[in-house]
């Protein structure tokens, strides 16, 4: 037996967890999700994560520079959003770092549950919540 890296789809790493998962609980396994900003076949933005447990947990978003402050990041948390709803979820999670995007969660209406220090540069990662 040993180590390595990426030599292997991971898939198998959340199918283990979603075995034990319904096995225990009998929760279903955690959907992933993404949704994109497109235009002529190229990607401008756009928001991934999963669904799981009840919960949406937003993984990444970005949004390319020149597309920012014109309700393209609204509209994709709110396209997650939707799907959660649509699938029985009934909040929403999402970590971020204090210099990225805090209060363009705060005006989506998550409210700030915990900071997390000392990371590098004096960052700090933000976790934020939004119940439906």
């Amino acid at each position: 037996m040993k180590i390595v890296a990426d030599a292997l789809d991971a898939t198998f790493l959340q199918q283990g967890l979603s075995e034990e998962a319904k096995e225990k609980r009998g929760l279903a396994p955690a959907e992933p999700f993404s949704f994109f900003l497109c235009d002529d076949g190229k990607a401008y933005g756009g928001i991934t994560g999963f669904l799981v447990y009840g919960a949406l947990h937003i993984d990444t978003l970005y949004i390319d520079k020149a597309y920012r402050g014109k309700g393209w990041g609204s509209a994709l948390v709110e396209k997650a959003e939707m799907l959660a709803k649509e699938r029985g979820c009934s909040f929403a999670m999402v970590g971020t770092m204090d210099w990225e995007a805090g209060p363009f969660y705060e005006k989506l209406g998550f409210t700030k549950l915990c900071e997390n220090m000392d990371y590098q540069k004096n960052s700090k990662l933000i976790v934020f919540r939004k119940e439906f």
